[in-house]
């Protein structure tokens, strides 16, 4: 028999045979943690997977005696957890149908140094985000030219596969001047297709929304040869 105690809580265990037996008592406690998981803020997810690492003694996050705790939502995106220490917690929710995760929430639980005693319940929303963009330039092409070097398309690969939830894609090259100047527009043009090339033999699900000219009166020479890439999910 013996008896684990820390701030917050006791526990008493007392071996029923001479067997070696593993007590974990990471999940005990008194403290209760409820809330909500959410889509885009506003709508439920029913059935949402709830994730929460319990910093353990040490109450820091990412070290050995981190503790997972997981539960299922109910029909409106609701969970509930009893009986779980008090202490630093980072929770999170999923959605069961495409897997999108929620941002880690930092919460702090409640509890007493009393097992009987019951804390104040703590309360928490777990937003799942989904959608999103990310925009970057590739410049330095060669006057004149619209052919992608091999600079221009590695930095295009890195961020394509870097966001390889990425979707579809808009993709804009800078022109000059007026679109009377057919040279250069079509310069420009040419440059953002050879981009969307790469692009496309890199996420061979992305889809294209559109590829047009952007004109830019502020930039001449080498700093107007560029395009802009931007990635949707």
């Amino acid at each position: 028999q013996g008896v684990l105690t820390d701030n917050t809580w006791i526990s008493t265990v007392t071996a029923a045979s001479n067997e070696t037996s593993a007590v974990n008592f990471a999940a005990a406690g008194n403290g209760s943690l409820s809330g909500k998981v959410t889509l885009n803020t506003n709508n439920i997810v029913p059935k949402a997977q709830v994730q929460c690492v319990w910093s353990g003694f040490d109450g820091v996050i990412g070290t050995d005696d981190d503790v997972l705790i997981t539960a299922t939502a109910d029909a409106n995106g609701n969970f509930k957890l009893n009986g779980i220490p008090g202490g630093a917690f980072q929770c999170g929710g999923i959605d069961p149908k495409t897997g999108t995760k929620a941002t880690p929430t930092s919460v702090k639980v409640e509890g007493t140094k009393n097992p009987t005693q019951k804390p104040k319940p703590t309360k928490v929303v777990l937003p799942i985000k989904t959608g999103g963009k990310y925009t970057f330039v590739v410049s330095n092409f060669i006057p004149g030219s619209p052919v992608i070097t091999k600079a221009i398309k590695a930095r295009i690969a890195y961020y394509v596969k870097k966001y390889k939830q990425a979707t579809r894609v808009v993709v804009e090259g800078y022109t000059m001047g007026p679109t009377v100047l057919k040279v250069d527009y079509q310069l420009s043009l040419n440059r953002a297709k050879n981009a969307y090339t790469v692009v496309k033999a890199i996420n061979k699900k992305i889809r294209l929304i559109r590829i047009r000219n952007i004109q830019d009166f502020k930039h001449v020479g080498d700093a107007a040869r560029r395009v802009r890439i931007t990635l949707y999910w």
